[in-house]
């Protein structure tokens, strides 16, 4: 990392919400997909399929073969605890799901992904060990279709049984069920697929065409003024 870059991720750590339970911060437009959370890269990401690192953009994606992957990390398992994961992207993609990233866990049952609709809607899902499914919606209309080419950001948040999903600082869906269990993600054998899907035991596919500039990770649940500030805050 260069000093000037040093420099930038110093301040912005100041400013970060929570940043004591961040567990994974990769901020692409510094130019490396290293992990600037405070551990000292724990959970480096593997840009596959030819995507150069762009200081404005970040992390631009074809949406045909190129995606970043994480590798498998146990503080990065919420279990019956909490976690935030928070990204900040623009696209302009007109048709079709993509996927702005997805994670399986021990088994095909336990998931957690976030996507976009060819309408610019979104929808989170979470799957936990009592096989039951939670989606979070942000419908399109009536919210602005978030393939309008213009940066977004998006948190999906589970704190014990609640889930909630914001987009540019705003929440934008709730759910709670109280028989969800635990969401168990330890899976060596499946890393985190961020800008594409990644099957169960299997294939990446639903890739995401746009531009990823930073994606964080907590082992919290952010409470709504900290997701605003993040969003306001350029994160």
């Amino acid at each position: 990392m260069n000093l000037w870059q040093s420099i930038l991720a110093d301040r912005m750590a100041h400013d970060v919400p929570q940043y004591a339970a961040l567990k994974a911060w990769h901020l692409f437009r510094l130019g490396h997909a290293n992990d600037i959370a405070g551990g000292g890269n724990l959970h480096p990401a593997t840009l596959v399929g030819g995507p150069v690192l762009d200081g404005a953009l970040g992390l631009p994606l074809d949406g045909a073969t190129q995606y970043a992957r994480l590798g498998n990390a146990a503080d990065l398992s919420p279990g019956a605890g909490d976690m935030t994961v928070y990204l900040r992207f623009s696209t302009v993609a007109a048709a079709g799901t993509t996927y702005l990233w997805s994670k399986y866990g021990t088994t095909g049952t336990h998931i957690v992904s976030l996507r976009i609709g060819a309408t610019g809607g979104m929808t989170g899902a979470l799957r936990g060990s009592a096989n039951r499914l939670v989606t979070l919606l942000y419908l399109t209309p009536p919210n602005v279709a978030l393939n309008n080419g213009a940066w977004h950001t998006a948190a999906v948040v589970k704190s014990g049984t609640d889930f909630k999903l914001y987009v540019d600082g705003a929440l934008a869906h709730a759910v709670s069920d109280a028989l969800f269990g635990s969401l168990l993600l330890d899976n060596a054998a499946e890393p985190w697929a961020v800008g594409a899907f990644k099957a169960f035991g299997g294939a990446y596919s639903f890739w995401f065409p746009g531009n990823i500039a930073t994606r964080l990770q907590w082992n919290v649940a952010l409470a709504p003024a900290e997701i605003a500030t993040a969003h306001a805050g350029g994160y």
